[in-house]
């Protein structure tokens, strides 16, 4: 089963920063920290949504996949180190108990 992105939440974040703005607005408070906070209101609306975006990477990505995708992908895998040849291991376990 495909996962799915969960829309709900990304729905979620558009109404509390608005709700945000209205409450910062006929607050009354002084020009500087009023732009200081209408600022940290959309850095924390784009840091929620580029949130969601990284929740969610993998549900977005398989969207647009068809049915027959996972038969005409191929993946490679590469070890991170090749692996000793057991001679060289040999000789290595020798040397340190020399």
């Amino acid at each position: 089963m495909k996962p799915r992105p969960r829309w709900g939440r990304l729905y979620a974040i558009l109404p509390l920063t608005v709700a945000a703005f209205a409450l910062i607005e006929p607050s009354g408070l002084a020009p500087a920290l009023g732009i200081a906070l209408r600022g940290g209101m959309v850095g924390l609306a784009f840091g929620a949504m580029a949130w969601w975006v990284r929740a969610n990477r993998a549900a977005l990505d398989q969207l647009d996949w068809c049915a027959c995708a996972s038969s005409t992908i191929t993946v490679r895998v590469i070890a991170s180190r090749p692996p000793q040849r057991p001679k060289e291991a040999e000789e290595v376990a020798v040397a340190l108990h020399s």
